[in-house]
């Protein structure tokens, strides 16, 4: 039987002038959440003094939960989304961004909230991109420069994928290049999956 070493004890208290008071009480051990007074992070259920994730019945205590609502990536020209030389799948949504780029691919304007990532690559280099979106104007495409409006980028290649079909990019030139999700409408966003092998 393994037993979790109690770390740090983190208390705290307020209280709330005439409507009432409450707590948080929390022990942490070897990354999980002992509950000894019942309270467990957001979806975590304290069960036997562990928090644990609901129905997970024998598979124990959980380690600590991400935090939800967090700081979104910022994933425009000055601050992309980095993909790495193994490609990878990224999950977030156009929606609360901005239109900042708008490209023009195969007579197509694309005048949606956008979401920038950039990826290096050497002429040849073959990436799969599938972009999976939750609205149907959706569209991924490659810019080789980052230009804001008012400038109108022309999309490499002069094409792009949308729906959920995959796209193979082959590279040109040697250098960064500008992976967005972007639409072709401009009130129209919302979450997507994009994934990228390389």
């Amino acid at each position: 039987m393994t037993s979790v070493a109690i770390m740090p004890r983190i208390t705290a208290v307020c209280a709330v002038a005439v409507v009432g008071a409450c707590a948080f009480d929390a022990s942490y051990g070897s990354g999980k959440y002992k509950c000894s007074d019942g309270v467990c992070p957001s979806n975590l259920l304290c069960t036997a003094g562990m928090c644990v994730k609901p129905g997970s019945g024998a598979d124990g205590p959980m380690p600590d939960a991400p935090i939800p609502d967090g700081p979104r990536a910022v994933l425009t020209c000055g601050t992309p989304g980095m993909i790495g030389s193994a490609g990878g799948t990224f999950m977030d949504t156009t929606a609360g961004r901005t239109n900042s780029i708008t490209a023009s691919c195969n007579g197509g304007v694309m005048n949606g909230p956008d979401a920038v990532y950039s990826f290096d690559a050497i002429t040849g280099d073959h990436l799969a991109i599938t972009l999976d979106a939750s609205f149907s104007t959706a569209s991924a495409y490659v810019i080789l420069t980052c230009t804001e409006k008012p400038g109108t980028p022309i999309c490499a290649g002069n094409a792009g994928t949308s729906g959920s079909a995959t796209w193979n990019y082959t590279a040109t030139v040697t250098g960064t290049h500008y992976l967005v999700v972007d639409a072709t409408i401009p009130t129209s966003a919302g979450p997507y999956t994009l994934t990228v092998s390389r």
